[in-house]
């Protein structure tokens, strides 16, 4: 397991490599990218959503809010899905449904991280990452639809997001590693 101790270190690889995809698919077609941004944040989200769900499920907790997360993740992200394609939700309103979801995705993460950091195994990467989603709802919240710095940011966090998941998990697995040969 990782040093997230819940989930193998492949899990954020799998989640990184699909952000820096959706984050280059936005940055180079923007102008198409325009009405897919919001529903690729949303795949992503039901993606993450879906994943830390099982993980939350099969992992000892301590507390609920690594779930409860997840399923905020899970239910935005799936919720925006479904609208848009029942085209029941306009453009604007599905951004407004991920800015509030990134805001709590992003805070609950914070506030499960950051006090474990005077713990042992604790680590900035997941802060870090949290943070980051949530100033990215903040600005989604705080932006005019079609705001072109909404999506250029959004490409731009989704990649930053992917690269810090991707080193993260490759870290992760060096040191597991070395830990498994160790005598």
């Amino acid at each position: 397991m990782s040093a997230l101790k819940d989930k193998p270190w492949w899990f954020t690889l799998i989640l990184g490599v699909l952000a820096v995809v959706l984050g280059l698919v936005v940055l180079f077609q923007p102008a198409r990218a325009q009405g897919l941004v919001g529903l690729l944040a949303a795949v992503y989200l039901t993606a993450v959503g879906l994943l830390r769900t099982v993980a939350a499920l099969a992992g000892k907790q301590d507390s609920r809010l690594p779930l409860v997360r997840a399923l905020v993740a899970l239910g935005v992200g799936a919720a925006i899905i479904l609208l848009s394609l029942l085209n029941a939700i306009t453009p604007a309103t599905g951004f407004l449904l991920l800015g509030i979801g990134l805001v709590v995705l992003g805070g609950l993460g914070l506030i499960i991280r950051f006090p474990q950091r005077k713990q042992e195994g604790f680590t900035w990467g997941p802060v870090i990452i949290n943070a980051v989603l949530l100033g990215w709802g903040l600005l989604i919240l705080l932006t005019g639809p079609g705001s072109t710095a909404r999506i250029t940011v959004s490409g731009w966090v989704l990649i930053a997001v992917g690269i810090v998941g991707i080193v993260w998990a490759w870290l992760t697995r060096e040191k597991e590693a070395a830990v498994a040969e160790a005598p």
